[in-house]
Formats: C-alpha cells, structure tokens, sequence
C-alpha cells in the first residue's frame, strides 16, 4: 500500500485533482479515495445551521461553516485497512502530526486567494441567490481559514502543484513514482472507485517545489524516506491526542 495526501485552501481543486490521478492509475491497480469530510466530528447543532450552510455546496456544507474537529483516529484506522493505491484529500490532513506519518506522499495544490473564491462561486452558484453575502461570507470565514490554518501547513508538504498546472510536472512526478512502484501489476479491484465513506453517520527540508520544470525524483526507494522526524506540536483540529 502506498498513501497520497492531496491538500490544499479551501477552493482549490483537490477534488478535481484527485480524481485525475485516479483516472490515470486505476487500471494499473486497485485505488481508494479517502476525504476527510467523511470523519467530521459533528454536533447536535449541525441540522440548525440553515442561514449559514446556504452560502455553500451541500457537500461543504458540514465542513467549512464551523471549526469542526475531525476524528484524525478513525481517520487513520480507515487508511490502514486499504490495499493499493489510496488517495486521501481534504484541507486539514497535514494539521495531525500521526497522520503525517502515514503519508508516503504528501502533495498541496497552491492556489492564491482569487482563484479560491472564484472557484467558491462556482460551485455555489446553482443555490445561491445572491452573490453579495457569499462574498462576504468567504471574506470573513473561508479565507480566514486558508490564510491562519491551512495554508501554513503547506511546510509539511513532499510537493508544491500550483493551480494552474494540475496536469503538468506535479502530476507526471505522482504518475512516475506508481510507475516504479506497480510496473507491470493488473488491476485485481474495481471497488471503491473514487470515494470511499468508512464511517458515515454517526512534514522542513527536502522539499520539492513544482514550479514548472523543477522536480524531483520519488522512486520506491524515494518513496520510503520521505518521512521525517517533526517535533509535537499542538493540534486545534483533532479530537485526539497527536501522538496516538
């Protein structure tokens, strides 16, 4: 198994991204998508928010209108129990310093403040009827968010995909290392194309940047010397100790 972390501001397209990749490798071998919305941590006042889950898609709804925690263990437990490829994409996966650890690749999509609130209005624009208080809204809280706690986590990340060049260098680095990893290994699974919901209801240095042409080489080897050793650090966004 080897695990794909795809991250980024809210508004940026690591949906669209990660199932790019999963296009690309799916008959090579068995992928899994993992998102992180899937283990929000919900409370008794989530089905009571209406004025404020209008102003987003129904599917961001329960993730972005609150700091809600999100059950990095359950989390966890879910991308042990893979095999293949898996994918996990979401905007907080680099704030839990154990689930780092379980990241053989860590990849943030960089997008820059214009283009997360264009791509915002987007995909609200089938239910929203104005476009004023959505505005307002991602001023006061999305970007917030990106600018305080997301986009500071982009020092833990393997590789930096800009917005712009989601098919370019970045994505042929990701392509590169299954290569290496799967040369020639069928595809036995088709299940969990794509999205995989486990549980509903209820990292300084050697970095590498893709700016265009600089890129570095993650081979198998590559691939299992990418974690490094990172201090403990407070974590806002866990319901769970960091160390667990």
């Amino acid at each position: 198994m080897r695990v794909f972390a795809i991250t980024g501001p809210i508004g940026s397209s690591i949906n669209t991204f990660s199932k790019r990749f999963a296009d690309k490798i799916d008959k090579k071998v068995e992928v899994t998508i993992i998102d992180e919305s899937d283990f929000l941590i919900l409370t008794a006042h989530d089905e009571k928010d209406n004025e404020t889950t209008q102003l987003m898609p129904a599917e961001c709804s329960k993730k972005y209108d609150k700091n809600r925690p999100i059950d990095y263990a359950l989390l966890k437990t879910a991308i042990s129990s893979q095999s293949g490829i898996v994918i996990v994409r979401g905007n907080y996966l680099f704030a839990d310093e154990s689930l780092r650890a379980l990241f053989d690749v860590k990849v943030f999509l960089s997008a820059d403040g214009d283009t997360c609130v264009a791509n915002y209005l987007r995909d609200i624009k089938p239910i929203a009827t104005l476009v004023a208080p959505v505005l307002d809204f991602f001023e006061k809280d999305i970007k917030l968010k990106n600018d305080e706690q997301i986009n500071p986590l982009q020092k833990y990340t393997d590789i930096t995909i800009p917005e712009a060049s989601l098919d370019g260098p970045g994505m042929l680095l990701l392509l590169t290392s299954v290569d290496g990893l799967y040369p020639q290994l069928p595809k036995e699974v088709r299940g969990n194309k794509y999205q995989s919901k486990f549980f509903i209801a209820s990292e300084g240095t050697g970095k590498s940047k893709i700016e265009g042409a600089e890129m570095m080489n993650i081979g198998p080897t590559e691939l299992d010397t990418q974690r490094t050793t990172e201090s403990q650090e407070p974590n806002p966004y866990s319901s769970v100790p960091a160390n667990i």
